[in-house]
């Protein structure tokens, strides 16, 4: 398993690499910042699905009670 809190900029490119490595992934968000990036992510997804590994985006204020009450 492979941890991404690197700066977003660089996490399509990580994110490919670890995919074709045979890891799976938790990364912060945001996962891309442009339209290139979003589209390489949408790949490596694919590829993902193919090799059975799980991508996973951190919510983790989702969860909090401050946040859930607003």
């Amino acid at each position: 398993m492979l941890m991404l809190t690197t700066p977003p900029g660089f996490r399509p490119q990580m994110v490919k690499a670890a995919v074709e490595a045979g890891k799976h992934i938790f990364m912060e968000k945001p996962a891309a910042v442009d339209p290139v990036g979003v589209r390489s992510l949408l790949a490596s997804a694919e590829l993902a699905d193919e090799k059975k590994l799980s991508i996973v985006v951190g919510t983790q204020q989702r969860w909090q009670p401050q946040y859930i009450e607003l």
